[in-house]
């Protein structure tokens, strides 16, 4: 689904800490701002993967900057950041 304050909410509630705990590269990912940006730039799109309301995974892409070296005329979609929920 797409990227809301609730995915973000989530993200700051429950994933930061143990983010901390295991010292991961996306711990000091700041998906308030991403959220934000992707909402001023219509090139960039981000979407939460949800498991009975739950936020599970996060992600940041760019849909618009890059053309095909393939086919003519078709865009590539640049993933630019992607996140799951920590486990124990």
């Amino acid at each position: 689904m797409e990227l809301s304050s609730k995915h973000t909410d989530d993200f700051v509630n429950f994933w930061s800490e143990r983010l901390h705990e295991y010292a991961t590269e996306d711990q000091e990912w700041d998906w308030l701002f991403k959220l934000d940006f992707i909402r001023r730039n219509s090139e960039f799109e981000g979407y939460a993967l949800e498991v009975e309301g739950s936020t599970q995974g996060l992600i940041k892409i760019e849909t618009q900057r890059h053309g095909s070296h393939e086919v003519y005329g078709k865009k590539l979609v640049y993933v630019e950041f992607l996140a799951s929920a920590p486990r124990k």
